[in-house]
């Protein structure tokens, strides 16, 4: 019965996001309902309340949420959305492609983060934006944020996995660490197209040296793809960096 009703809550939600991103074309997918581990998550340094789990294999999508999300489904919209965007992606991008999934990933952040962004904002569409400045406040879960401090938590957030000494622990926490870069670089791309105070953002949140002290060239060639929305074409000019920074630095894996 709880499952049933959450499921209707999560399509509903999904409903919305079709007409957000002004495309139908959603995968088939089952619904998992769990509760995040916060010893993973401060293990690990990041966890989430909801996470797309796919099997390029069987080609079959696995949505995994908290239910809890569910009390206040407008303030978690931006997170719902954000996973629903990477099941898009893969239909449109690498469907059935185990090589082409993992190439995908990085791109997947990007934009995905770009996505929830803009839903955050409240836009009507996800790539038209009114002008907005970065001390907005963006309607999130588990509470409100302004723009300028989202950007700021996440950032932080990355760098501070990626500067362990023991970093990379485990490919989870790489692939997690990498991620959240991409998803900083994606909102950071909204404020640099939408924001009318963009140039009033910190020097900090430009200063990528010591992302290409420790990731190395690869994504450093990223960062610069990574900017704008990316038409189909730049979209698979992001996957031979994104593969090789990764099998780079799991090679680092203690």
């Amino acid at each position: 019965m709880f499952q049933l009703y959450f499921e209707d809550q999560l399509r509903s939600v999904e409903d919305q996001f079709k007409n957000f991103m002004r495309n139908g074309n959603m995968p088939e997918y089952t619904v998992e309902l769990f509760t995040p581990s916060l010893e993973e998550a401060n293990q690990n340094g990041f966890g989430s309340c909801a996470s797309v789990n796919y099997n390029p294999s069987k080609n079959k999508h696995v949505y995994k949420v908290w239910p809890v999300v569910f009390q206040d489904v407008r303030r978690a919209e931006p997170l719902l959305f954000h996973e629903l965007t990477h099941m898009l992606d893969i239909e449109k991008f690498c469907s059935g492609d185990k090589n082409a999934y993992f190439c995908l990933r990085g791109y997947m952040e990007y934009h995905a983060a770009q996505v929830d962004l803009s839903r955050g904002l409240g836009t009507q569409f996800w790539d038209e934006v009114p002008e907005f400045s970065i001390h907005d406040k963006v309607n999130m879960y588990p509470d409100n944020l302004k723009v300028i401090d989202w950007l700021e938590s996440t950032h932080a957030m990355a760098r501070d996995i990626i500067s362990k000494p023991d970093f990379p622990v485990s490919y989870q926490v790489l692939s997690g660490a990498i991620g959240i870069l991409c998803n900083f670089l994606g909102r950071l791309s909204i404020c640099d197209i939408f924001a009318v105070d963009a140039d009033g953002l910190p020097d900090t949140l430009r200063d990528t040296t010591l992302e290409r002290k420790i990731l190395g060239e690869e994504y450093e060639e990223l960062e610069k793809l990574f900017v704008n929305f990316l038409s189909d074409e730049l979209v698979c000019r992001t996957f031979d960096p994104y593969y090789h920074l990764m099998m780079k630095l799991a090679l680092r894996i203690h």
